[in-house]
């Protein structure tokens, strides 16, 4: 190999791994992202894969922390077709540094719509810690 030939591979090297260095871990925006499409999708292999090994979620209903018990959690929210469960309609979203928050509703304007919102910490690229609240309005009439 030339001089010329080895300059330009090492620069090409070098350039690629400081792309590849620049472009880092997933943004907050982007992990948030890809979480919410596959919850749409139903993908909970892909839910996973945003949520670092020791990840906690909490809810009203209590917390969830690991991947086996975030697995077990999303197998049983995320179950059956993606028609069969209520669309959910983003209305805010905000992202700062590692933080995350969105404010959604499903089943706008019908008996048993449910609002509610998500808080997400994302650390080099995964989901940390997850809060979640939602109310349900109850049925007309009561």
């Amino acid at each position: 190999m030339n001089s010329l030939s080895r300059s330009l591979s090492l620069a090409a090297i070098a350039t690629f791994s400081t792309l590849a260095w620049a472009k880092g871990p997933a943004t907050t925006a982007q992990v948030v992202e890809h979480h919410l499409a596959a919850s749409a999708a139903g993908d909970v292999p892909a839910v996973l894969r945003d949520y670092a090994d020791t990840a906690v979620t909490i809810s009203p209903n209590g917390q969830t922390q690991g991947k086996a018990a975030l697995e077990k959690l999303f197998t049983a929210v995320l179950a059956g077709p993606p028609g069969a469960r209520p669309r959910l309609i983003l209305k805010q979203q905000v992202f700062i540094g590692e933080v995350g928050y969105i404010t959604w509703v499903q089943n706008e304007g019908k008996a048993g719509e449910t609002q509610g919102s998500d808080t997400f910490i994302v650390h080099q690229g995964k989901i940390i810690a997850q809060t979640v609240v939602m109310f349900t309005a109850p049925a007309a009439g009561r």
